[in-house]
């Protein structure tokens, strides 16, 4: 870019873009690699740093997975068309700093034997954190299993920058000779 800029007397802001374009299956090679690392790097550090935790709450107990602390603090009854849904509603800290509400379901449909168990997630570019609630006891008690993801935001920013390099190396060149010869 800075040997763009000399050669065109341009500055980086109009030099990096008509670079990028003039080089683009270069380029774009070189960011689809990037994204490749990304994901091998997100995927690597999710699969290998991942924490979790399973517990038992009564309303108002709390349980920790990593550096949160999960509070059970009410659960919620209703019908929704063809299903019967609980939700839990639990208090979301993150080192003592409440970060928000939480609400994992247990459904059980009319017409099928097998309940279901809906995930709630609190996504970042670091992490995320999941959780379910896959038993629900007859003295209001909830099973809460909680689990961090770590850098999974980077699997699905490597992804996307994969994906713009790939396109911006598979765009056609396409001389001044071709277009005339087209035009006419």
């Amino acid at each position: 870019t800075r040997a763009w800029m000399r050669l065109h007397g341009e500055p980086p802001w109009e030099a990096f873009p008509k670079l990028l374009w003039k080089m683009r299956r270069r380029y774009g090679g070189f960011i689809a690699h990037l994204g490749v690392v990304l994901m091998v790097i997100g995927i690597t550090g999710s699969s290998a740093y991942q924490q979790e935790n399973q517990q038992t709450l009564k309303r108002g107990q709390s349980m920790s997975v990593g550096g949160y602390t999960l509070r059970y603090d009410n659960m919620r009854k209703f019908n929704d068309r063809n299903r019967e849904v609980y939700t839990a509603t639990m208090s979301v800290f993150k080192d003592d700093r409440y970060i928000g509400n939480i609400n994992p379901e247990r459904r059980f449909y009319i017409n099928a034997d097998q309940p279901t168990t809906e995930v709630s997630l609190m996504s970042s570019f670091w992490e995320d954190l999941y959780i379910t609630m896959p038993v629900i006891a007859k003295g209001g008690e909830v099973t809460i299993n909680a689990t961090i993801n770590p850098l999974i935001g980077w699997v699905w920013s490597g992804s996307v920058i994969m994906i713009l390099g790939g396109f911006l190396a598979i765009i056609p060149r396409i001389s001044r000779r071709e277009v005339v010869r087209h035009a006419g």
